[in-house]
């Protein structure tokens, strides 16, 4: 039987930040939990934020800045067994409460607490701390100090405050947080108090919790803190109060000082690298100053405020409302996608973060390993668990032949899933075929499924600049042609996003293939745009979305473009997409077009975007006539159902995927690979508005029917079930 808990949450002006942790809590799988939150004196807009969630919430209010207040306000508020504390701008993993409420089977349990991740996600801030009667803390220990736990002890187990929990009427049997500490050692203090009185605190490996470290009135937005007046105060208060009596005042005091003196140091450092201006500085060490008379008289006077439970009425626990499980269960999955939108508009990695969003929503733990910048850093982002790697440039036992990026790519995608799935098994890892990113989880413990997208063999033959270069062929395209066929042949699943590219790729590759291991099914969008807009009469605009390089025939439309332009004086050409990759002139075809067609009349028509961000891109199909993506071969074309979402018809060449997304005479057209047919498609449907403005509507109904978001999420959720079903 699982216990009911009350999450606290103690804020002060930090309403996104409330706001994230409260989507966050959806994810819990704990069937029973209620959520309060103690709002501080905010003036930001947390009102709001409790407004919007004021049927789900209990909310109270306290007129002062006082932690410890806030703690017990949320604690006589609260109505679960077990009152859980966690900082308004923590995140916890989904099994958080979970992991928690298993460690009370055991009734001297008081108090549990998982470890604690910094603000980069990655990190520990803390794991298993423990402090002494002085207030001196110790965060280097491995192994939980459980044993500490005897009355008396001088060094003991103490559970950080945005990741504690504690049986709410051993809580209230200790006298709850005292609330003479405002900020710092609170945790601390009842930690200490709980173990006195008998109880078991215990510390998981586990239950994590991501401390994202928010800027305060404290704390500057570089994490210094500068007001360290509580922090003074309270060690010295906690020293006295917990201490006394066990160690000589004279060496207490001196302890104190040392503390205090290295607090003053580290301003001073933060001063001198420019974290924190002057006038901060100024503030910091007036602060410290004067915490020493305010710690000294608390100190010598004792406790005074406690929590008392003298309200006689029961609370009434309201259940807060999460993300029910799916029907075939709750599946753990890891996406592998070297570049993400916004950083990267392509096909892989938008098809894997709206389809991770999908199944997040659906209920599903979903986690993306991406390429990272500086140092790791993991986030959750609309439900999706962000990992971002620092990819290694090589890697130790690189086989002989295997190119040094691919090897240390594909070695940090392998080290950080094995990390997730040490701490969490982890169902399946869905990469793409792409730059072999899961290369070195084949055969591992985690089922890996591989999605057939453009593989490096079906690419080549649009690549002359490669073909010709034997050394690049030798050293890198000839090694990562083999690898490609490694993945194919050892990896649990195939998914094939179309039979084009199933059919290609087996032909292309050579690899030994079992068709039993492949899945067939499409990518599909989120609808971003709604019911399209008629277009009739505006002037015309020809959209083309993707790479300027050969394979997506952005020669074919540019060769097209003086046909097309010329035959409505009206008509624009919008050209999006990275436009500086070099053709087979060693130019980017933009450069060379631009020098071709310069001093044409219809020239100013052509407009270059480049890369775009969502917005831009959205808008760019929704305000065109006709979509245009002469590829040579796509293994899918998400730009394809984008247009059709969009409404707009599709002028596409008659080959790869595009014959199976692109219904010929009814959603567009689909041509052969030559600029004349090319320009005669596109210029009849400027024409003709009307015909253009048919496919546009069978456009719309074919994408809702089967190229939806919701319908790429259910081939996702069927494929993580078959891997499941293979590896029972």
């Amino acid at each position: 039987m699982r216990r009911a808990f009350s999450v606290v949450v103690c804020t002060l002006d930090r309403a996104e930040s409330l706001e994230q942790l409260l989507v966050a809590l959806r994810q819990q799988t704990h069937p029973c939990f209620e959520v309060v939150v103690v709002a501080g004196p905010c003036t930001d807009s947390t009102d709001a934020v409790l407004e919007r969630h004021a049927s789900e919430i209990k909310a109270v209010r306290n007129p002062e800045a006082n932690l410890s207040r806030s703690r017990n306000l949320g604690a006589a508020a609260a109505a679960g067994e077990v009152v859980a504390f966690i900082d308004d701008d923590g995140i916890p993993e989904a099994t958080w409460l979970d992991e928690l409420d298993a460690a009370y089977a055991d009734d001297e349990v008081a108090g549990v607490g998982g470890v604690v991740r910094d603000h980069t996600g990655y990190a520990f801030q803390c794991r298993f701390n423990s402090a002494d009667r002085l207030g001196r803390s110790d965060s280097t220990s491995e192994v939980p100090l459980d044993d500490l736990c005897f009355p008396g002890t001088w060094q003991f187990p103490y559970l950080i405050g945005t990741n504690s929990s504690f049986r709410r009427d051993r809580l209230v049997e200790v006298g709850g947080f005292d609330e003479e500490i405002e900020f710092y050692l609170d945790e601390t203090d009842v930690c200490l108090r709980l173990i006195d009185a008998g109880y078991v605190l215990r510390q998981l490996d586990g239950a994590e919790v991501h401390h994202k470290f928010m800027p305060s009135s404290r704390r500057t937005s570089d994490r210094v803190t500068v007001d360290l007046f509580a922090v003074v105060k309270n060690k010295i208060y906690f020293s006295l109060v917990n201490g006394l009596g066990e160690t000589p005042a004279d060496q207490l005091m001196a302890d104190n000082s040392r503390f205090a003196a290295e607090l003053r140091e580290d301003l001073l450092a933060h001063g001198d690298a420019g974290r924190i201006s002057d006038g901060e500085l100024e503030f910091g060490l007036t602060r410290l100053e004067e915490a020493w008379p305010a710690g000294l008289e608390v100190g010598y006077r004792g406790r005074v405020s406690m929590l008392e439970d003298s309200d006689p009425s029961e609370p009434t626990l309201l259940p807060f409302p999460t993300i029910a499980a799916p029907a075939g269960g709750r599946r753990h999955a890891v996406f592998v996608s070297q570049s993400l939108p916004p950083d990267d508009t392509g096909g892989i990695g938008r098809y894997m973060l709206d389809t991770a969003r999908e199944l997040a929503r659906r209920g599903h733990e979903v986690r993306i390993v991406t390429t990272g910048h500086g140092h790791n850093t993991v986030d959750l982002e609309e439900g999706v668990w962000i990992h971002r790697v620092t990819k290694a440039p090589d890697a130790p036992d690189r086989p002989d032949g295997v190119p040094a990026r691919i090897w240390g790519n594909a070695s940090s995608v392998a080290g950080e899933v094995n990390r997730i799935h040490g701490r969490r098994p982890v169902d399946a890892v869905l990469g793409a075929m792409w730059d072999v990113e899961t290369l070195r989880l084949l055969d591992g413990e985690v089922p890996v499924v591989t999605t057939l997208v453009t593989t490096l063999g079906i690419t080549l033959p649009t690549k002359p600049e490669w073909t010709s270069d034997p050394a690049f062929m030798s050293d890198f395209v000839e090694p990562l042609l083999a690898l490609e066929r490694q993945v194919i042949e050892r990896s649990d699943l195939v998914h094939a996003i179309s039979d084009a590219v199933l059919e290609e790729t087996i032909s292309v590759s050579g690899a030994g293939f079992d068709p039993g291991r492949a899945v067939v099914s499409p990518l599909g969008v989120p609808d971003h745009l709604g019911p399209p807009s008629t277009s009739a009469d505006s002037a015309p605009v020809v959209l083309f979305v993707g790479r300027l390089e050969k394979r997506k025939g952005i020669d074919l439309l540019l060769d097209a473009a003086p046909q097309i332009l010329s035959a409505d004086e009206r008509a624009r050409l919008v050209i999006v997409g990275r436009d500086d990759i070099p053709g087979e002139s060693g130019r980017p075809p933009r450069l060379d077009f631009e020098d071709a067609h310069g001093d044409a009349d219809w020239a100013g028509r052509v407009e270059f975007c480049g890369m775009v961000d969502d917005d831009e891109l959205w808008a760019a199909y929704r305000d065109c006539t006709v979509f245009v993506a002469p590829s040579r071969f796509e293994s899918f074309g998400l730009v394809y159902v984008e247009a059709m979402m969009a409404g707009r018809p599709v002028v596409a060449l008659d080959s790869g995927a595009a014959r199976e997304v692109v219904v010929d005479g009814a959603t567009g057209r689909l041509v052969a690979a030559d600029p004349a047919d090319l320009a005669s498609a596109v210029i009849e449907l400027c024409a003709d508005r009307g015909t253009a403005e048919a496919m546009g509507r069978a456009g719309r109904d074919r994408y809702e029917q089967h190229y939806s978001v919701g319908a790429m999420a259910d081939s996702f959720e069927s494929l993580l079930g078959e891997v499941a079903g293979r590896q029972s």
